[in-house]
């Protein structure tokens, strides 16, 4: 053993401090407004999704040695799409009336489901 120090390696330079610009906080409006805004997309992609559905769904049931009565079916189902839907998607695109929106949006999903309903009495017979 002997009496001599240990070496100690010197210290390491340390790192140049880069200054961070603090990130701007996102107001409580504007993610309210995002969030509505995903909301109202996400309605409208659903209920989109739905109307084509419905395309398939009267295929399926649909006599094939039929008149293709059944086919009507698909008309108020569409109405509501071009009036209620479609309108629901533009607004959430465009980020306007965002409240209006989601009430067009809710106003086209009871509309799909009542107008759903009646498809599903004829098809039952």
């Amino acid at each position: 053993m002997s009496d001599a120090p240990a070496e100690t390696a010197p210290p390491a330079p340390e790192a140049p401090k880069t200054e961070t610009l603090p990130r701007p906080r996102m107001s409580l409006r504007k993610r309210l407004r995002l969030a509505l805004r995903g909301l109202i997309l996400a309605a409208g992609c659903a209920l989109t999704g739905f109307w084509i559905y419905t395309f398939h769904a009267i295929g399926e049931h649909a006599n094939p040695k039929g008149d293709g009565m059944e086919w009507m079916a698909a008309f108020p189902m569409t109405l509501v799409f071009m009036l209620l839907t479609l309108p629901t998607l533009v607004i959430g695109l465009f980020g306007r009336a965002l409240i209006f929106g989601a009430l067009v949006a809710a106003a086209s999903a009871f509309v799909n489901v009542w107008v759903w309903q009646e498809i599903l009495a004829e098809i039952a017979g």
